[in-house]
């Protein structure tokens, strides 16, 4: 578990999951560990109480690349599976006994919290088409379980030269999913995973169109920079076409100039010649139209 400047909400969240490890009815040895970034707030001894290992970062590296120190872990320790839990998703009672379930009856290579299909889905090369039967949930850190003998120290070095994008898991399990032939998928609803609708920045109600700044920026725009970090035209080219084709017209809305994210994903789509329609339609803002035939208050 990630953490920085949250220490009462990450006290909180840590001493649920450690309760959930005591009761741990599965015969899967799990590990916590806890990578607290910087932050002198924080009660290290406590913390130490209620995880089999606390680190601290000497440095504060920023919450990307403490998500990618996870990974790292999980190579160096040798360990069968990864979650990295985000420290203000809360986690529902179970979880852990559902994950180590999954584990013990099902050799999955991802366990994904989903929004819309639930089941075993055997699939091979889009993130695109992965995220929509998802819909949308991999972008939660916490929704997704990984195989650790499926990412390697490229994938995380890629992830640590990609942190820009804001999302260095969706980083690793795009290299995965375009480098890997088949892969298991056991899709599980996502609030038995994380509650991200109890999360302590939940709005009940939604942003308004007109409303939305920089870090509504770096979310829109940092996943398909994601895509960015594989080596493969053709996946790019691919993955690239069907974010513009769902996304063109929310472009305007989302684009704050100070995030230089906007630009650099456009430099790049433009290789592609038929991202070219749809980046100049981006330029509309369309969302006004849709605001005064649906508003949101």
């Amino acid at each position: 578990m990630p953490t920085f400047g949250r220490s009462k909400l990450a006290f909180n969240q840590a001493s649920n999951i450690f309760e959930q490890l005591s009761t741990n009815t599965t015969s899967v040895q799990v590990k916590f560990f806890v990578s607290i970034n910087a932050d002198k707030s924080y009660d290290y001894i406590s913390f130490s109480t209620v995880s089999s290992k606390v680190i601290v970062q000497d440095l504060n590296v920023g919450a990307p690349l403490n998500i990618t120190f996870g990974f790292a872990q999980a190579i160096e320790g040798d360990y069968e599976y990864l979650w990295i839990i985000g420290d203000d998703e809360p986690i529902p009672s179970g979880a852990i006994n559902r994950i180590c379930s999954e584990i013990e009856n099902n050799n999955f290579d991802f366990l994904i919290g989903s929004n819309d299909f639930i089941g075993q889905f055997d699939y091979k090369g889009s993130y695109a088409h992965i995220s929509k039967k998802a819909k949308g949930t991999i972008s939660f850190v916490t929704s997704t379980v990984y195989k650790t003998s499926l990412f390697n120290m490229h994938d995380i070095n890629a992830a640590i030269d990609f942190h820009l994008s804001h999302f260095p898991h969706l980083v690793i399990f795009n290299k995965i999913i375009q480098r890997e032939k088949n892969l298991k998928l056991i899709f599980v609803p996502l609030l038995s995973l994380c509650r991200v609708d109890m999360r302590h920045n939940w709005i009940g109600s939604k942003t308004p169109r007109n409303a939305f700044g920089y870090e509504d920026s770096i979310v829109f725009f940092g996943k398909p920079l994601a895509i960015l970090a594989v080596n493969s035209e053709v996946y790019q080219k691919r993955e690239l076409f069907f974010w513009w084709l769902k996304n063109w017209h929310r472009v305007h809305m989302f684009k704050y100039n100070k995030d230089i994210r906007y630009k650099m994903l456009v430099s790049t789509s433009l290789r592609y010649s038929r991202n070219i329609p749809f980046i100049m339609l981006a330029k509309l803002p369309v969302w006004r139209l849709k605001d005064i035939i649906r508003p949101i208050k």
